[in-house]
């Protein structure tokens, strides 16, 4: 398990656009580890080129070139990189799985040399470091986060009031002290939350929503000098003062990302970043804005094509002024706030949105029009709540179809929607035979004739009501299933 050293080039496919050659990405980290004013790349990798083993990695690449990398003996779940002993210099730090009931720290000093490493009681999953200390927290051996020290050396241990889907360490209030922020899922509720500990374990506030929060950050937006929350839940962003909403606006889903530059606040989507003012959302006073109206408080937006795994705000050209960096882990695409433009040059409102009645004239022409066809086809069955957290288990999640006809129905240009337009259509030359279902699983995976993967990024359904709706190939809803939860 020693470090290797290669020189391999990255090659940039377009002006700000660089391409690594790493595969099936964890976690990464973006920054300077040796302080040469040169920003480092830090991949971990679920697997390496061409290892027949399977194993996990850590690349490092700087100037183009791959620095070093370092083979894991078994899956790495997070990577982080931070200045443990104080020296000045970044250390890198890692958590892996070992077996189904433990895992594995490691510590590597910039060249990749490894400085220690430490058994966990239990499976790691995020990392958060600050000062000299090392937080992890583990999944199936209870909800609560390790802390250890730059020598790896138990420090405390606080149990969480719920499964956590991340944290942080940071000083929410200003008062010197820092706090445990952890969000995540109440068991016995199934509500979504943000909860602010102090190290004691003591719970200083609590928000609750019932979709589940993708990103969070905190910040002294409106210059008062007491911290603001700002929260990406799935359709939602708010904003937040100990648990106390300021501002609420609906956005298009699913939040991926949520931060802050320049004074705005980014969100970005899976197809999309905006650019809201603060001032403007912080004016409702709580009020809910809603979807019909969110494109007002927009100040500027930009159409993505990249995945958007990963979200870095940072000055990777050294000119003073932060860059966006967008990307799924192999592929880093840059962006600049100059890049942005008129929220009309993004932004589609339906008109059903914006609740406006078509023409008389459209009215007539529609009633004229023949009816649409009929399909004997069912929406069957559907669990839009999935088992433990649905961002974890989107495969648990699904819609189930069934041909309840004599003859197959050829579902090429088919849609399954949701109730705000996120929709799957069903590949090309899909056909579902007389008698036979199909189930859409809200994941990734392979196709095959009795299950079809969405890809999605998170849960597709709302748990607490939502409205499935399918439509052929000319946009006729076939069928359609609601729910709402009392």
């Amino acid at each position: 398990m020693k470090p290797g050293f290669i020189v391999l080039l990255l090659v940039p496919l377009i002006a700000g656009t660089l391409e690594f050659p790493v595969e099936r990405v964890i976690d990464m980290d973006i920054c300077d580890i040796d302080n040469n004013n040169t920003d480092d790349y830090i991949f971990a990798c679920h697997k390496i080129v061409s290892d027949p083993w399977d194993r996990g990695v850590i690349y490092v690449f700087e100037n183009n070139q791959l620095q070093w990398y370092y083979h894991l003996s078994s899956v790495i779940n997070a990577v982080t990189a931070h200045d443990l002993d104080g020296d000045g210099i970044k250390e890198i730090i890692a958590a892996s799985d070992i077996l189904l009931d433990r895992g594995y720290l490691y510590v590597f000093d910039a060249q990749g040399t490894l400085k220690w490493s430490k058994w966990l009681p239990g499976r790691a999953k995020h990392l958060y470091c600050y000062d000299n200390t090392i937080c992890v927290n583990l999944y199936g051996q209870g909800e609560r986060i390790l802390f250890f020290d730059d020598k790896g050396r138990w420090q405390n241990d606080l149990p969480v009031n719920g499964s956590i889907s991340t944290f942080i360490v940071e000083d929410t209030t200003n008062d010197g002290f820092k706090e445990l922020v952890v969000s995540g899922i109440v068991n016995n509720k199934w509500e979504h939350f943000i909860e602010v500990y102090d190290l004691q374990g003591t719970v200083l506030w609590n928000f609750e929503t019932d979709e589940h929060i993708n990103d969070f950050f905190f910040s002294d937006i409106d210059a008062d000098g007491i911290q603001e929350t700002v929260i990406g839940s799935y359709d939602t962003l708010f904003i937040t003062r100990g648990g106390h909403i300021l501002g609420e606006i609906e956005l298009p889903p699913p939040i991926l990302h949520v931060d802050l530059i320049n004074d705005q606040i980014l969100v970005v989507n899976s197809t999309s970043m905006f650019l809201l003012d603060v001032t403007q959302i912080l004016a409702s006073s709580g009020e809910l804005v809603p979807i019909s109206e969110y494109y007002t408080m927009i100040s500027s937006a930009l159409e993505i094509e990249v995945s958007p795994h990963f979200v870095f705000i940072r000055d990777v050209d050294h000119d003073d002024i932060a860059e966006i960096l967008v990307g799924e882990g192999p592929s880093l695409h840059t962006f600049h706030t100059e890049d942005f433009g008129p929220p009309e040059e993004v932004i589609t409102v339906p008109a059903e949105a914006l609740e406006v009645s078509p023409p008389e004239e459209a009215v007539e022409e529609e009633a004229a029009e023949e009816e649409a066809p009929l399909y004997a086809i069912t929406i069957c069955e559907v669990q839009y709540d999935a088992p433990d957290d649905d961002n974890d288990n989107l495969n648990e999640e699904w819609v189930k179809l069934c041909n309840e006809g004599d003859t197959d129905i050829d579902m090429t240009g088919w849609t399954l929607e949701n109730y705000i337009g996120i929709y799957f259509e069903f590949p090309d030359g899909f056909i579902l035979p007389a008698g036979a279902s199909i189930i859409i699983h809200s994941g990734a995976g392979e196709n095959s004739d009795t299950d079809l993967y969405w890809n999605h990024y998170v849960e597709v359904w709302r748990n607490t009501g939502d409205t499935i709706t399918l439509l052929d190939a000319d946009g006729n809803i076939v069928k359609e299933y609601e729910w709402k939860e009392e």
